[in-house]
């Protein structure tokens, strides 16, 4: 209830004027008008529109500093799917649904170097790294410092002791190469890898080895 004051006491016989009745109405009028939020009920069931809301309520429709912020996207859960992932839209106004990836491609690499200038031929010439995981070979890359002349580079990667993996050619006058030609693709956790050089430059030998075996796993 709003808070009403009696403004008079009237007797039997008085007279009721126009001020009189006028500064009662009034003093009604103005109670209802003040009507503060501890006298509305529990159930009263106002209306949104009717409410004022402001910045210092923090409740501001605006949003901003002094309100809270106003979602605009559309977090209706219609019209998605389940298991699936979510995301914004292209246009940043709504939420979808996206079937997830059907795998996950890891890329792993090895890399060796020989660091001899001039390069020379052999066996084993560089790190055994080991293979931690079961994977698959995809390509080998290889860079020298120094072009060979008149003859080129070649360069095996293989399992120790064991088969080829690929063999990369690095022609006379350059000095990076690659290749996807994989002799054998499948490695398996444990293998121990070794780099054998079969040919140099015959004029220039070249220098500097550098191999990366770039490597998939699913």
């Amino acid at each position: 209830m709003a808070i009403v004051n009696i403004t008079r006491l009237y007797n039997t016989g008085d007279n009721l004027t126009a001020s009189y009745y006028n500064q009662d109405r009034q003093e009604i009028v103005a109670g209802v008008n003040s009507i503060s939020d501890s006298q509305i009920a529990a159930g009263a069931a106002i209306q949104e529109s009717k409410l004022l809301f402001n910045d210092a309520s923090g409740h501001s429709h605006a949003g901003g500093s002094g309100g809270k912020k106003v979602i605009t996207t559309n977090l209706d859960v219609t019209g998605l799917t389940a298991t699936y992932l979510l995301r914004v839209n292209g246009a940043g106004t709504a939420v979808e649904s996206v079937a997830p990836p059907s795998s996950v491609t890891l890329y792993r690499a090895f890399g060796f170097y020989i660091a001899t200038a001039p390069l020379i031929t052999g066996t084993d010439l560089s790190w055994n790294a080991i293979v931690p995981q079961s994977i698959t070979a995809t390509r080998l890359w290889g860079k020298v410092k120094t072009a060979p002349t008149s003859a080129d580079i070649i360069a095996v990667v293989k399992i120790v002791g064991g088969a080829t993996i690929a063999t990369l050619t690095i022609p006379a006058g350059n000095t990076s190469a690659n290749t996807s030609t994989i002799t054998t693709p499948a490695l398996t956790a444990g293998m121990s890898l070794q780099v054998d050089i079969t040919q140099v430059g015959s004029g220039t030998a070249g220098d500097s080895l550098s191999l990366v075996l770039e490597c998939t796993q699913p």
